[in-house]
């Protein structure tokens, strides 16, 4: 019998049901999939049971990668284990107490760096696989144990939007740190209109309707309408938040987080009024739902842009970068100065 969409979720339901009513619950459903071809369909497949239906960790592989140890070997396996160690609950990485630096390497042509090429700073990571050394910093060291001294959980939030001309809704996810280490996540996904029909934004149906009237009746047509704006920001983050502190306190010991660190992504400089107003606002209200009004942790949100070079990637060696060409008020970390 040929394997179908439906069957899989026939088969991998029927698995998680068998294990349930011997009461051990399924962990994590691994997967030995065929190679890419006629089977491509399996992997949705799977991935939608386990994400809407089996709510397990899910891990495909594919048979020939698993079995051709000459061309993939201990690197490909190596990362799967990787990968399953983080969906079992595990932790590959974990920032070090004493902190780290990391040195970029010059750029082509030059031997050694220019004024253009800063050190970066970055949190140590155990094992590490880039060049990074002990930081002497003391900047970097207190960077460090801010996290480590003070319980702190670490937020990251983004909205995903389906492509242009289609109704499918917009998907917002907020993930967040479990403990001191910042190595355990909890992520939550939650459904939200495309479309924003606040503020500015007006729905173009009834006026289109009226423009097709209008222009068979001789008289000019109106205007186009002004399309409503994708939505970037995170209705249900009041909600989402609570989820994600209350989980983070029953996880530390009924210990609440003193620190919020917020990471925003898919945020331009046009909406930060929008984002302060509703977003900041619904996390400061979900640590009053959480801890009482007398709850108030630290907040730092921080928004996180991908800004283009004002200069070729390879610039003239004599180019000096100064703090002058930068952002007027905003962090920049490419700034020699921060």
């Amino acid at each position: 019998m040929p394997l179908t969409p439906g069957l899989v979720l026939v088969l991998l339901q029927g698995c998680a049901d068998r294990y349930a009513a011997e009461g051990r619950p399924l962990q994590l459903a691994f997967c030995v999939i065929p190679d890419r071809g006629n089977s491509t369909y399996l992997y949705p497949a799977i991935k939608r049971w386990a994400n809407t239906g089996g709510g397990v960790p899910s891990q495909c592989v594919q048979a020939g990668k698993l079995l051709d140890r000459q061309k993939f070997g201990v690197t490909y396996v190596s990362n799967l284990l990787l990968k399953l160690n983080l969906k079992l609950g595990g932790q590959n990485v974990h920032p070090s107490p004493t902190g780290c630096s990391y040195a970029a390497p010059p750029r082509t042509g030059s031997s050694t760096p220019g004024p253009a090429d800063p050190p970066r700073s970055l949190p140590c990571l155990r094992p590490n696989k880039l060049p990074l050394t002990r930081a002497r910093d003391p900047t970097t060291r207190e960077t460090n144990r801010l996290v480590q001294a003070t319980p702190t959980i670490v937020f990251g939030a983004d909205v995903y939007h389906a492509p242009p001309g289609t109704d499918r809704p917009s998907f917002a996810a907020v993930c967040a740190s479990m403990d001191r280490n910042l190595a355990t996540y909890h992520t939550l996904v939650d459904s939200q209109p495309s479309r924003c029909a606040r503020g500015r934004c007006r729905p173009s149906g009834p006026l289109g309707d009226v423009r097709v009237c209008l222009s068979h009746s001789g008289v000019p047509p109106l205007p186009p309408p002004t399309p409503p704006c994708r939505c970037e920001v995170v209705d249900q983050m009041e909600g989402l938040v609570v989820q994600q502190l209350r989980r983070f306190y029953e996880l530390n010991g009924q210990l609440a987080p003193r620190r919020i660190i917020f990471y925003r992504d898919g945020i331009g400089n046009s909406q930060f009024p929008i984002i302060k107003q509703r977003e900041i606002a619904a996390i400061r209200r979900a640590c009053a739902i959480v801890g009482g009004e007398h709850y108030t942790p630290e907040l730092v949100f921080i928004v996180v842009q991908v800004m283009a070079a004002p200069y070729p990637p390879h610039p003239p060696q004599a180019l000096l970068r100064t703090a002058s060409i930068l952002h007027p008020c905003l962090f920049d970390p490419l700034s020699p100065l921060t």
